[in-house]
């Protein structure tokens, strides 16, 4: 692009004044810069407790260990490098770039370790050993507990779908074999239990209960053909249950045949 000999000055004029900007910009920041490094070097050496954290030698040497080690969580060697290089008398800018996090991390990390510094020094006065050291100082580094969320469904409602997982569709009047998430959901809404529940909701709460509803089989509900003698074979089977004891007294063992064959039938839990 042609410019015309009449506006050339004034081009060199606007590119001076941009570099000249830019020159005092770049001055401005390396200043600040110098200032907080100036700054967090005078709180390491002078008593300034922003960043300055107390660590033993054997605090140390535990530290050293867990930063090599190769299995450990890349979280927890972040952490522990920070406060390693604070107690190497690194600061907070210096530590920050070098490994790529914010320095609000680094003053974060250093505050949790001196909030926890008279625990470390009352488990180290006790004798805790080098493994019960490593894991107190684990514990300090984790994250801190969240509570979350409140609970949208509360114990009695959770009672409330367990139980009805429990029994068989057909009780509520549902033309099913088995119980889905989906359709548990839909029937505990029908009786007005909570507002809205999800599949993923019941879900979660039957794998917590360790209940797999379409994987059951109702192998204990009979059919029996003839009503009358299923009743009378019940009767002797609860009446020999009942004579067990006495039975024994005499030196007849009563066995029952069933998942825990070995054992006998001595007392009753139950009232019969």
């Amino acid at each position: 692009m042609m410019i015309p000999n009449l506006l050339k000055p004034w081009c060199d004029v606007v590119n001076l004044s941009v570099q000249l900007a830019t020159v005092v910009v770049t001055e401005t920041c390396e200043a600040m810069q110098c200032l907080v490094g100036a700054a967090e070097a005078a709180n390491s050496s002078g008593g300034g407790s922003a960043t300055q954290v107390e660590v033993s030698a054997r605090q140390e040497q535990v530290l050293s260990e867990l930063s090599r080690r190769t299995s450990a969580p890349q979280r927890l060697v972040q952490r522990v490098d920070i406060i390693l290089g604070l107690a190497r008398g690194g600061t907070p800018s210096q530590i920050a770039q070098r490994l790529g996090v914010e320095r609000q991390t680094v003053y974060k990390w250093a505050r949790r370790w001196r909030e926890q510094t008279p625990r470390l020094k009352a488990a180290e006065a006790e004798g805790v050993n080098d493994r019960q050291l490593r894991e107190l100082i684990e514990q300090v580094l984790e994250d801190a507990y969240r509570s979350g969320r409140p609970a949208k469904i509360t114990p009695t409602q959770r009672a409330q779908v367990i139980a009805l997982a429990c029994e068989s569709p057909r009780e509520s009047g549902l033309a099913l074999r088995r119980w889905t998430s989906r359709d548990l959901a839909i029937e505990v809404c029908r009786r007005e239990w909570v507002p809205s529940l999800s599949r993923a909701t019941v879900s979660r709460l039957l794998a917590e209960a360790k209940l797999k509803p379409h994987l059951s089989r109702y192998w204990l509900n009979g059919a029996p053909t003839d009503r009358a003698a299923f009743e009378a074979q019940v009767r002797t089977v609860c009446q020999l249950y009942q004579q067990a004891p006495a039975l024994y007294e005499q030196g007849i063992h009563v066995v029952c045949v069933d998942e825990k064959s070995g054992l006998q039938v001595l007392e009753h839990k139950h009232p019969a």
